[in-house]
């Protein structure tokens, strides 16, 4: 079972990621994968994790701040550490992560994806509210605000 949802994972990719790329992908896939078995105890481990892959997967002359990626990162292994994740909402989370990451397109695209997988699995309202602003910062910081006032 585990095999076929590294598989799905594996495949879930929305285009190849570049080689330097993958092992980041690679390593998004196991933290993700681990949030269902972790407790408490282990999210600072998880926080630097992710928020190093985060990092990782952006271009370096468009990285988003680390102070950024960590409020998303803690509000997101908040919520998730310790639920039932489908196969299907660890791809979307994924996917969303990579895209957002990649920089082009708007960021609102990825953002819904994260929003409706983080409904899916059950998390409040007001929470899911949370953990997609800050979402959405971390592709501000990367490619700038998807709207820009005009003067």
């Amino acid at each position: 079972m585990k095999g076929l949802i590294l598989l799905l994972l594996a495949a879930g990719l929305s285009g190849q990621p570049s080689a330097t790329n993958k092992a980041s992908v690679d390593r998004l896939n196991s933290t993700l994968l681990a949030l269902q078995r972790a407790d408490a105890s282990v999210k600072p481990h998880l926080t630097r994790q992710l928020v190093d892959e985060i990092v990782a997967l952006s271009e370096k002359d468009r990285q988003p701040s680390r102070a950024t990626v960590a409020g998303f990162a803690n509000e997101f292994l908040d919520a998730l550490i310790g639920k039932d994740l489908t196969s299907v909402n660890l791809i979307t989370l994924r996917t969303s992560i990579v895209q957002v990451t990649r920089g082009s397109g708007a960021t609102f695209v990825p953002a819904s994806s994260l929003r409706e997988a983080l409904t899916a699995v059950g998390i409040e309202r007001s929470k899911v509210q949370d953990i997609t602003r800050r979402f959405m910062a971390i592709g501000d910081e990367i490619r700038g605000p998807d709207d820009q006032r005009l003067f």
